[in-house]
Formats: structure tokens, sequence, C-alpha cells
């Protein structure tokens, strides 16, 4: 496997949740850089990028869910918890690919440094990609209860513009 497809994996697991934002970006040895992809390596990249590009809409959706001003603590949940009832099934169906993809891995890796990478990242990424929509729930109810605490106060001469809402900019977006 390529370090730039277990790096590729291990952004995709990373990018979705506030709690796991971090750079993942690392340039592959020069060796890696010059050998081209297997076809499995092409497929499960290529259904990495639309996993992304399908939390990156989420993403999108749930801060606009966010920054509506009219709407209820209540009914902001609700609306969220509409966007991941719509990609939970691409979440688990790309848990899914991943698992597959790293378990055929495991076939052809014979560099123990890289096998221990692997088997980390089949441990651990399937299951953190699953656990994608729980995480974001968690970081939508903090972000909730956070603009609500600073309403009560009186936060709202101090909140951020109205176009970004009280709690939008509490979710990031990679």
């Amino acid at each position: 496997m390529s370090t730039r497809l277990a790096l590729a994996a291990a952004a995709a697991i990373a990018f979705a949740s506030p709690a796991f934002a971090q750079d993942t970006t690392q340039t592959p040895p020069p060796a890696e850089q010059q050998r081209p992809l297997t076809a499995e390596e092409q497929a499960f990249q290529t259904n990495a990028q639309a996993f992304d590009a399908q939390m990156n809409d989420a993403i999108t959706q749930i801060r606009a869910i966010l920054a509506d001003s009219a709407t209820s603590g209540a009914q902001k949940t609700a609306a969220v918890d509409g966007v991941l009832a719509n990609v939970t099934p691409g979440v688990n169906a790309f848990a899914d690919q991943m698992q597959v993809f790293l378990t055929s891995q495991q076939a052809v890796v014979t560099d123990p440094a890289q096998r221990a990478q692997l088997d980390q990242a089949l441990t651990e990424g399937p299951a953190a990609v699953r656990d994608i929509p729980n995480r974001i729930r968690t970081s939508v109810a903090q972000a909730i209860a956070q603009g609500e605490a600073q309403a009560a106060a009186g936060g709202a001469a101090a909140a951020p513009a109205p176009a970004s809402g009280a709690v939008a900019g509490t979710i990031q977006q990679q």
C-alpha cells in the first residue's frame, strides 16, 4: 500500500470531525511519488474523494442550519439529524469500502513499518468513519449549547456577524 493512500485514508477519517481535525498531508517518499496507483488504489482514492465531497456538502448544510437565527436549538438539532440520516448510509458504505481495501492490502504489504500502519488503520479507520455522525451530533450539541449560553448571558453584542450565526462558527470545515 502506498504511503499516500494510507494518508488519504487517514485524511478521510479526520476531516469530518473537529475533534479529529488535523493536518494529515505529508509528502510521500520520492519512490512513492513516481509509482503509479494500482487499479484498486485508484478505485479507493475515487471512493475517498466522493466521500469527502459528500461530507463537505453535509457540513455546509449543517453550518447553514446552525447559522439560522430564526430556529431554536431543538429545531436545529432535528434538522441536523435529518442531514445525518441522509449521509449515514454513505458513511457506512465508505467504512465498508475502507475495510475491504485495507484488508486486501494486508496480503501485499511486506514492510513491517507499513504493515504496522496498515494494521492500525484497519483497526481504527472503519470504526472512526462509522462514528462520524455521532461526533458531528456531539459537536452540534456543544455548538447549540454554547450559542444558547451566549444568548442567555446577553452575548448577542459579542456574537459573530449575522451572516455567520451565533453557533455556526463552532463547526469546523475542512
